[in-house]
């Protein structure tokens, strides 16, 4: 039982955990960093920037006057 305890906090385990560890918060930091990205596509469709023709409200008043 002592050398489990022993080896459990030995250089070989901690080592393991540490990188383990390390690997997480780096992926939880990529995952903050990048999902308001992802979750937020819409936006750049629905950008007036992006738009080439008439908008629907023009599209619908010149039916309007007609």
């Amino acid at each position: 039982m002592r050398a489990t305890i022993y080896r459990l906090f030995s250089g070989e385990v901690m080592s393991l955990m540490t990188k383990f560890a390390v690997g997480l918060l780096s992926f939880a930091a990529l995952m903050a960093y990048a999902l308001p990205a992802i979750a937020r596509p819409a936006t750049l469709i629905n950008d007036s920037n992006l738009r080439t023709g008439p908008s629907l409200t023009d599209s619908i008043q010149r039916l309007a006057a007609a």
